[in-house]
């Protein structure tokens, strides 16, 4: 059974495990911690009562922007990134136009839960993304247009 929460500051420590077994350079407890704002839609993804994933989208007027989103490691596959992304999207859709993301080319998998959720492509920032034994990978900039008759990207 999967259960959809909203993240407090006593969820950070174990957030933050999810955070550095899936992330080569992950965030810090503070930016974590920063991203609790009454601007932010933080929630948690648990799947039979464990901690399976969570995401963070930040809303400004009526742009929202998916800034993390993290499914474990060993529950990936299960269709819990799009279960988990399908209710964010649902929880600002009536107050925003467009969701924005980024996200690393080499990121196969999200990339096409992304694009299979309605995300396009729109442009990429060259060499932004760290990678791990040196070097960079382009980010992708996507967003979904929630408003399909506007002009939003």
């Amino acid at each position: 059974m999967l259960q959809l929460t909203r993240m407090s500051l006593t969820d950070i420590p174990e957030v933050m495990r999810l955070e550095r077994a899936a992330h080569d350079f992950p965030w810090t407890e503070g930016i974590m911690a920063g991203n609790l704002s009454r601007h932010h839609l933080a929630c948690l993804l648990y799947a039979d009562q464990q901690l399976a994933g969570f995401a963070i989208m930040q809303q400004v007027l009526d742009e929202a922007t998916l800034l993390n989103m993290v499914i474990a490691p060993e529950a990936q596959g299960r269709g819990y990134g799009r279960w988990l992304l399908e209710r964010m999207i649902a929880e600002v859709r009536e107050q925003v136009q467009v969701i924005h993301l980024e996200v690393r080319p080499s990121n196969h998998r999200a990339v096409a839960l992304y694009e299979g959720l309605g995300f396009n492509e729109y442009a990429r920032r060259p060499r932004y993304y760290p990678r791990r034994g040196g070097g960079y990978e382009d980010a992708i900039l996507m967003a979904l247009n929630l408003v399909p008759d506007s002009l939003a990207l």
